[in-house]
């Protein structure tokens, strides 16, 4: 949540920089061209709703600011608050990268309602190692693709994740962090609590002053919350009740 927070005042800024009669702003060293790529959507969704205003307007607005925003899901057909592609979002995505899926459905979800009659045929893909890529310009030929090991992945080169300037950066977690013992439930809320019961806070504020780490700091906010001992303001701080 933070970190969508984050990069929607970060598109705000920039979308009052757009100059008159461009379509997006030039990108520049101080604002490069951002990419927020969001694995396991239908995990995302079930366990950071809280996000999902955010990742609307990113997926709306975001390229004119460059900011593109990619969303991945192995569950594409899944209904509800948990869909693998929230409705919110799935008419805004301009390009759409399909791998062999299980049925026509699922071919449909991802590449559009008109995918079988056209000819996207996810469904009949070869697998692995094939995927359809639909964005207005291509015809519905299979492309090769390549898959990486996890052991793979972690040896990529580390590149600098973006942050706003003044706000902590965000940990590559591709590069597993020292393991350290993690603190018991009791006391991650009682180092929340101390924090904010000195005035609301935003969550990442949180983070920084009780020591936590920010994904700690979401899932203990949200407890406190069901529980009622804390609120979530219209400003998007909490506050103790």
């Amino acid at each position: 949540m933070h970190l969508v927070a984050e990069l929607v005042e970060e598109q705000t800024e920039r979308l009052a920089m757009v100059p008159k009669g461009e379509d997006t702003i030039t990108p520049t060293r101080e604002r490069p061209r951002i990419t927020l790529f969001v694995d396991e959507g239908a995990e995302v969704m079930t366990a950071g709703k809280d996000a999902l205003e955010g990742l609307e307007s990113m997926a709306r607005m975001g390229r004119a600011a460059c900011i593109d925003l990619w969303w991945a899901t192995q569950k594409p057909t899944m209904s509800g608050s948990s869909a693998g592609i929230p409705p919110q979002i799935a008419p805004q995505l301009s390009t759409r990268i399909c791998l062999a899926v299980s049925s026509p459905a699922e071919a449909r979800t991802v590449l559009g309602e008109d995918a079988q009659a056209m000819g996207w045929t996810a469904d009949e893909l070869p697998a692995p190692g094939y995927a359809l890529v639909r964005d207005g310009k291509r015809k519905p030929n299979a492309v090769k693709t390549r898959a990486l090991s996890p052991k793979q992945v972690v040896a990529l080169p580390d590149r600098p994740i973006w942050h706003r300037p003044g706000v902590a950066p965000v940990v590559n977690m591709r590069k597993p962090p020292a393991p350290s013992a993690p603190p018991t439930a009791d006391s991650t809320d009682e180092r929340v609590l101390r924090v904010v019961v000195e005035g609301p806070a935003r969550q990442k504020d949180i983070a920084e002053r009780s020591g936590l780490p920010k994904g700690t700091v979401s899932k203990v906010v949200s407890r406190l919350i069901e529980s009622g001992q804390l609120a979530r303001l219209e400003d998007g701080t909490v506050a103790a009740r």
